[in-house]
């Protein structure tokens, strides 16, 4: 196998993967019993309830990033200046955080925004070029004084391990909250 095909397979099984990790966290959230919704451990930021919307912002502040990265042709990427530090916060929070799980209609609400929202992105790694998808620009994240070397690969596998480590934390936080 040619070193281009191996790179194509590479992306279709990471790409499987991130549709895999969405559909254990949906799994997980399906376990959760109306009455624990609301339930937050003290010092956490989110409830089960909000953990849909916090996904949804990540999902859509990486997606912005993967566009300003095609923008700057891959090399120089300052987050701070593209997206403010209250539209990040806010980005986070998501304002569906406010609509309950157990309300039906909220709850599938928040979930169809998700889920188009992964489908978006899904579809803009799809469509990069190889070299646009394995090429490292120079990011600067809030905050941050040096740049880190990012690619759409990287943000590829961060969202997959953000679905996977809130896919845990809800079954945590639902036992927990069962006892």
């Amino acid at each position: 196998m040619d070193k281009i095909a191996g790179e194509i397979i590479e992306r279709q099984t990471a790409l499987a993967d991130f549709d895999h990790a969405r559909d254990d966290f949906e799994s997980a959230l399906s376990s959760v019993p109306n009455e624990a919704l609301d339930y937050k451990p003290e010092g956490d930021d989110y409830s089960i309830s909000d953990l849909v919307p916090h996904v949804t912002g990540s999902i859509n502040m990486y997606s912005v990033l993967l566009d300003l990265m095609k923008e700057a042709e891959y090399r120089e990427v300052k987050m701070a200046g593209a997206v403010s530090d209250d539209e990040q916060v806010e980005a986070h929070k998501a304002p569906q955080a406010s609509v309950p799980l157990s309300e039906g209609e909220g709850h599938r609400a928040n979930l169809e925004t998700m889920e188009a929202a992964h489908d978006a992105l899904a579809a803009k790694l799809r469509d990069l070029e190889e070299e646009q998808y394995s090429v490292a620009a120079s990011v600067y994240y809030p905050g941050a004084e040096e740049p880190y070397p990012t690619r759409a690969s990287d943000i590829l596998d961060w969202l997959t391990d953000h679905y996977r480590e809130h896919a845990q934390q809800v079954l945590d936080m639902l036992d927990v909250a069962r006892k």
